[in-house]
């Protein structure tokens, strides 16, 4: 991605919303109440958490209705904890079950499909139009072809399998799909297979694309020995130790995910809530390309190790 035109430093370059996120759940034990909202990201909040499994928390009973499509789907999986344990997996969930929607309304009109590869290609070929927001995430790489013979690869599989068994067995999602999609596959089978592939797809793009929400927060003082014991204040030099940047959410950002890495980038990452914009960290010449960091800073790490971070998560140096 290029600049159009001259920026200056500390423009604001871009702004979007997260297609989807999900909670970072290694920042909360699982028989806690979350104090963040699933629907609209909002941070430290009076939870309104859901009646069922009391796991996914909402700001306001608004956003609470507002999941509840999602959510029904999920909530099972909350009562057994399946999404603490399975990582990317569940944003790969939470972004098919936003995006698919969209799908089906697409597909509704086109009376060509006949086949499951025919409804493949026709699902790759929309993606073609950008208004399409569900296909500017399914157009994302995957990074599957470099790792074809790796265990990744038949881990995302596997999990891809489980989790479409999790949608057939303890939810009603395929016996509520849309009349339109018997339609195109009569076969019901065919659609799980379908499912099956997009969550998978999703596990590949979504290890290379997805990003940190990250938020401010305390820590425990007395882990790291930050405050004067006589007025209970934080310590001289001791506050970037009692505030950290954390991690609240994952989210996918699909345009965003476009820009390509550099260890020096020329942006810098700005969240509120579920939107993040992108500022110029200095100026940046017209037709000049706009780097985001991937992670991996030379300002933090060697060469070496950014180059091997690189290699194991994004199949580049």
């Amino acid at each position: 991605m290029t600049a159009g035109e001259k920026i200056k430093r500390d423009d604001v370059i871009m702004s979007e919303r997260a297609f989807a996120f999900v909670p970072v759940y290694e920042n909360y034990p699982d028989d806690t109440i979350d104090t963040d909202c699933q629907n609209c990201a909002k941070v430290n909040i009076v939870s309104f958490p859901c009646y069922e499994c009391y796991k996914a928390t909402y700001c306001s009973t608004k956003c609470r209705k507002d999941h509840e499509a999602i959510h029904s789907v999920e909530c099972f999986g909350y009562k057994r904890n399946l999404w603490y344990y399975i990582g990317i997996a569940h944003l790969s969930v939470r972004t098919f079950l936003s995006g698919f929607p969209e799908l089906v309304e697409r597909l509704e009109n086109d009376t060509t499909i006949t086949t499951l590869p025919e409804l493949w290609r026709k699902t790759l070929d929309l993606c073609n139009d950008e208004s399409f927001r569900y296909g500017r995430v399914l157009r994302l790489v995957s990074n599957f072809e470099k790792m074809s013979e790796s265990t990744d690869f038949i881990r995302y599989s596997l999990t891809a399998t489980m989790l479409t068994v999790y949608l057939r067995e303890n939810t009603k999602f395929f016996d509520q799909l849309p009349p339109v999609c018997e339609k195109i596959l009569e076969n019901r089978y065919n659609w799980e297979i379908f499912v099956g592939s997009l969550i998978m797809l999703h596990m590949g793009q979504l290890v290379s694309n997805g990003h940190s929400i990250t938020d401010l927060r305390t820590t425990l003082a007395s882990e790291i020995d930050c405050l004067d014991s006589h007025n209970m204040m934080v310590k001289v030099g001791k506050l970037h130790c009692y505030v950290r940047s954390t991690r609240i959410f994952t989210g996918i950002f699909p345009r965003i995910s476009m820009l390509n890495h550099s260890c020096n980038p020329n942006v810098r990452n700005n969240f509120d809530r579920d939107q993040l914009t992108l500022s110029a960290t200095r100026p940046i010449a017209k037709e000049a390309e706009i780097f985001n960091c991937y992670g991996p800073s030379f300002k933090l790490m060697s060469t070496v190790d950014r180059r091997k971070g690189l290699r194991e998560q994004y199949c580049f140096e």
